[in-house]
């Protein structure tokens, strides 16, 4: 498990055998070819198992509403953390 904290302040803990899974990396480039909306969704479900909501709470704003921009940056900044551990 590695510990992560985002730029945000949003912390998770990920289990890395999670990132070895073909369905996330058909969702990660489902994400690159711009059907966002459902990978999204799928990327988060595989990479913090129960805690979407959270985040979502986290990154939530004054009207209430969950801005795609802000969850994509969390979702960079959880990958960009998984990639600088691979490297320490």
């Amino acid at each position: 498990m590695t510990q992560i904290k985002t730029r945000s302040g949003f912390e998770c803990e990920i289990d890395e055998r999670c990132l070895d899974d073909m369905e996330l990396l058909d969702l990660i480039a489902d994400l690159e070819g711009g059907e966002s909306l459902a990978a999204y969704r799928g990327i988060l479900n595989k990479i913090l198992p129960g805690g979407r909501e959270r985040l979502y709470d986290h990154v939530r704003n004054d009207e209430g509403r969950v801005p795609i921009t802000a969850v994509s940056m969390e979702i960079t900044d959880i990958f960009n953390a998984l990639k600088e551990g691979k490297k320490s």
